[in-house]
């Protein structure tokens, strides 16, 4: 994610400027009063083992916030796992889910925070 722009709420600003992010156009003609364009914010999930069976681990420890929804969709976007998590009572930043009862196929996991989402894909067979 490093060099990608973010365009997001104002309300947002005080937390995106503290991890590093600068203000600019947005690319839609609108500027700092009613958005924020941040670069350089580094987040990263760690997904695996990938292609997985009976369990996967999410290494969360690069995410920034406190809250975050994760979700686990399959191709159809329907919603295999969804909970809400708070990123710092995790240990050691890795979350671990049972997946022996999902069906095998290709599945996306994604990572909801007040930076927008992050997501990877995950294979089960």
């Amino acid at each position: 994610y490093e060099g990608t722009t973010y365009c997001v709420k104002t309300a947002t600003a005080a937390t995106l400027l503290g991890l590093g992010g600068v203000y600019g156009d947005c690319g839609d003609g609108r500027y700092a009063s009613d958005e924020i364009a941040l670069e350089n914010i580094n987040q990263s999930m760690l997904v695996y083992p990938n292609p997985a069976s009976d369990m996967v681990h999410i290494d969360l420890s690069e995410i920034n916030g406190n809250n975050a929804v994760l979700s686990i969709v399959d191709i159809t976007g329907a919603v295999t796992y969804s909970n809400v998590i708070d990123v710092n009572q995790i240990n050691s930043g890795i979350l671990t889910i049972n997946t022996a009862k999902f069906q095998a196929g290709v599945y996306f996991v994604n990572c909801t925070t007040e930076l927008g989402v992050i997501s990877s894909k995950l294979i089960i067979d």
